[in-house]
C-alpha cells in the first residue's frame, strides 16, 4: 500500500512538473511574439511577463500542492480503516479463543494455586498458535508491541506448566509436583516453584492489561 501512495505522489508531481512546462512554453511563445512584432519596451514587457510568469507557477504550484494533500489524505485514511477493520477481526478472533474472564479466572485463582483443569489451559496454547501465524500478526506497531511482550510471557508460562505440572487422574486436574507432600523435606523445593510461577503470573497478569489497554485506544472496542 505504501508503494501505491509513493507511485501516485510521483505521478502527481510529474503532471504538475508538465503543466507548469506547458505554461512555461506558451508564455515563451507570447513574449517571442510581441518582441518580434510590437517591438516595443522589449526589456519592459519580458520583465512584465516573467513576473507574471513567476506569480502563475506559484499560483499553480499552490493548487497542486492543495489537491495532492487532499488526495494523500484520502488515502491514508482508506488505508487506516483497512488496518483497522483487519485488527478488529484478529483481536475477536483471537479473543473468541481466550475470554478475558476466562484467562483472568485461569492465572489468578488455578495456576496462582499450583494447579489447573486441561480444557482451562487450552485456550493459552491456542492463543500462542494463532498469533504464531504471519497471517494473524496486527498491523497496527503499537498493538503489536504489546502483544509481543505478553507473549513471551505466555510462552515462559506454558514452557513452566509443562515442566513443573504433572496429570491426576482422579482428580482429572495437572498440580504443581502433586507428590510432594505438606510438611516434607521436598516442601521448600515446592514452595520455591510455586513462588516462581508466581512470579510469571505477576508479569502475564501486567503485560495482558496493557495489550486490552493497547487494543481498546487504538481499536475503539
Amino acid at each position: 500500500m505504501m508503494n501505491k501512495i509513493k507511485d501516485f505522489i510521483f505521478d502527481k508531481l510529474l503532471d504538475s512538473i508538465w503543466s507548469l512546462l506547458c505554461s512555461v512554453g506558451l508564455v515563451s511563445l507570447l513574449v517571442a511574439f510581441i518582441n518580434n512584432i510590437l517591438l516595443l519596451q522589449i526589456f519592459s514587457v519580458s520583465s512584465s511577463i516573467f513576473l507574471i510568469l513567476v506569480l502563475y507557477i506559484c499560483f499553480k504550484f499552490h493548487k497542486e500542492k492543495k489537491q495532492l494533500l487532499f488526495e494523500i489524505n484520502n488515502l491514508n485514511t482508506k488505508l487506516d480503516e483497512k488496518i483497522i477493520n483487519h485488527d478488529k477481526k484478529i483481536f475477536e478472533e483471537s479473543n473468541d479463543m481466550m475470554p478475558e474472564q476466562k484467562f483472568l479466572d485461569l492465572i489468578q485463582w488455578q495456576l496462582w494455586n499450583g494447579w489447573h483443569r486441561n480444557e482451562d489451559f487450552t485456550p493459552v496454547d491456542k492463543f500462542i498458535d494463532f498469533f504464531n501465524l504471519t497471517s494473524n500478526c496486527y498491523l497496527n506497531e503499537k498493538i503489536k508491541i504489546k502483544l509481543n511482550k505478553l507473549f513471551e510471557n505466555l510462552k515462559q508460562l506454558t514452557s513452566f506448566v509443562g515442566t513443573h505440572f504433572f496429570y491426576l487422574p482422579h482428580c482429572e486436574i495437572y498440580k504443581l509436583y502433586p507428590e510432594i507432600r505438606e510438611f516434607s523435606e521436598e516442601e521448600n523445593f515446592l514452595l520455591e516453584k510455586l513462588k516462581e510461577l508466581q512470579d510469571i503470573i505477576n508479569e502475564v497478569e501486567v503485560n495482558y492489561k496493557k495489550y486490552r489497554e493497547s487494543v481498546k485506544e487504538e481499536l475503539l472496542i
